[in-house]
């Protein structure tokens, strides 16, 4: 059987992007072809409990793209198209060819009113982490997601802003049995802001969202309808209180309704806390405190209430070279299923931990070179949910 695989396209554009220079820069650098390649060596590839057999696997995966960003006076273009070939040595059964494409226009108003358009398409597999003991792990899911954005802000006054946003996302499983994931999110969310002299932040944000899930869930002998509404408000503040230091952070209570079995809702406070450090032009420091419930699950129907810890660092000690270090930690509760209130399936908690590290370097400025190591454990409160896995990956990307 022929496999397809980008591998030779790779290496014909590596050739003409190294032969090409800078004699060949598309609308004076504001179109980039690329082309990249990464292999990927996962030591547990189906997330599996210790217990269990190893599924150690390498893959590949080559990408074909371009990248727009195109200023046009008062409005600027920007845009991404990718095709990638995803490759297994081992479980063949999780190859696919997927894409991404999006695009954005950001214009304004020879007045205050500025805004954006935005469009985004993807193919890429489902996570295989978000499983009930690696049981579901062996059947592959082809996700499509589709996304749509509309957003405009405009000044009200000297120092207020409103802004208003409505988007639209379509998720579609190919997996028969996922089918009940299936997803129609249609979001609206306005906002009133006070802006300082300083470009300090501090006001009020309001969403609404409808979840339309239109394939019911069998359960029990019974189709389940698992669309919701969720409504927020919340207090959002973005703080810079000195020339290298950001503060941002939002405070609310979230509610959310189902259709049906209406006692599986949710209502509760959310929040974020991230402070970003930059001490010098070479360093910068990020750490995250959250709070928050999700608005799509790829494996459960339901929602996971997370509280997320997170600190990152970069370092760049010169133009070509980039190092960079994550910690985090999650505790997350899978909250909104019907089995639980019908008692068809048990309350599941979990903490997921992992730990980063990642360097790049860049011998030409359209040559990049990327090296990275991710560890990343579950505990968790079903049997066999558990797992630990180490993943490396070592990759190139060449633009032209």
């Amino acid at each position: 059987m022929v496999r397809s695989d980008y591998g030779l396209l790779f290496l014909l554009a590596a050739a003409l992007a190294l032969a090409s220079g800078r004699a060949h820069a598309l609308w004076d650098d504001r179109l980039e072809l690329y082309a990249s390649h990464a292999a990927y060596r996962d030591d547990n590839v189906l997330r599996l409990p210790p217990e269990r057999e190893a599924s150690v696997d390498t893959y590949r995966v080559s990408t074909l793209g371009l990248q727009l960003d195109a200023p046009l006076g008062r409005q600027r273009l920007r845009g991404a198209l990718a095709v990638n070939s995803v490759r297994y040595d081992r479980f063949e059964q999780f190859d696919l060819d997927g894409h991404e494409g999006r695009a954005l226009w950001e214009w304004q108003t020879a007045g205050d009113l500025q805004g954006r358009l935005g469009l985004a398409h993807r193919k890429a597999l489902a996570s295989l982490a978000n499983v009930q003991g690696g049981a579901q792990s062996t059947v592959p899911n082809a996700l499509t997601t589709r996304r749509a954005l509309a957003a405009a802000d405009y000044g009200l006054a000297a120092r207020w802003r409103i802004e208003l946003e409505g988007s639209r996302l379509e998720q579609a499983n190919a997996a028969e049995a996922r089918r009940p994931n299936d997803l129609v999110l249609d979001r609206g969310a306005a906002s009133l802001h006070y802006v300082s002299r300083a470009g300090n932040r501090l006001g009020l944000r309001a969403r609404l969202a409808r979840g339309t899930l239109p394939n019911a869930q069998p359960l029990a002998g019974l189709l389940v309808d698992n669309s919701y509404r969720q409504r927020e408000a919340a207090l959002v503040a973005d703080w810079r209180p000195g020339a290298h230091t950001r503060l941002r952070a939002h405070f609310g209570r979230v509610q959310r309704d189902y259709d049906e079995l209406p006692q599986r809702g949710f209502a509760g406070g959310t929040g974020e806390l991230a402070l970003e450090w930059t001490p010098s032009a070479k360093l910068e420091f990020t750490a995250l405190a959250q709070r928050d419930i999700s608005d799509i699950e790829e494996i459960h129907v339901s929602f996971v209430l997370a509280e997320r810890f997170a600190l990152a660092a970069k370092y760049r000690p010169s133009g070509k070279t980039e190092l960079s270090a994550l910690l985090e930690t999650s505790d997350r509760r899978y909250l909104g299923e019907a089995g639980q209130v019908l008692g068809t399936v048990p309350a599941r908690s979990e903490r997921v931990s992992a730990a980063g590290l990642a360097a790049g370097y860049r011998p030409h400025p359209r040559i990049t070179l990327s090296l990275a190591l991710r560890r990343e454990t579950r505990s968790t409160s079903l049997a066999f949910g558990a797992y630990a896995v180490n993943v490396v990956n070592l990759g190139a990307r060449i633009g032209f």
